[in-house]
């Protein structure tokens, strides 16, 4: 695999830098390319849903691409899971509301 020279393997992680994260997204198009946006993730701190990527080594911050994509995924999972709730409960309220409209008389 061919890194950016101060990224590393190891453990089935890959660690790399901020700058050097954002420009595999760059290259790859995936998100975040932008170093502003992950500062910003980072800043979030154990708030974060990335924490678990986020590594600090004294003021040094890296980022595990293996676990940053494992959140994505289960982020993804999470959000489409919501969906599928929201289109029942969708549906249940169209019901009731369609039970209940048949139900009135107008005089």
């Amino acid at each position: 695999m061919t890194t950016i020279q101060t990224s590393e393997i190891t453990n089935n992680k890959i660690v790399r830098t901020v700058r050097e994260f954002c420009q595999k997204n760059r290259e790859t198009g995936a998100w975040p390319s932008s170093e502003h946006a992950v500062r910003a993730i980072v800043q979030q701190g154990e708030q974060s849903p990335f924490a678990s990527a986020i590594l600090r080594y004294h003021r040094r911050v890296l980022i595990d691409q293996v676990a940053w994509d494992a959140c994505l995924a289960r982020l993804s999972q999470l959000k489409t899971n919501m969906h599928i709730n929201e289109v029942e409960d969708a549906k249940e309220m169209s019901r009731k509301i369609k039970t209940q409209s048949s139900r009135v008389h107008h005089s």
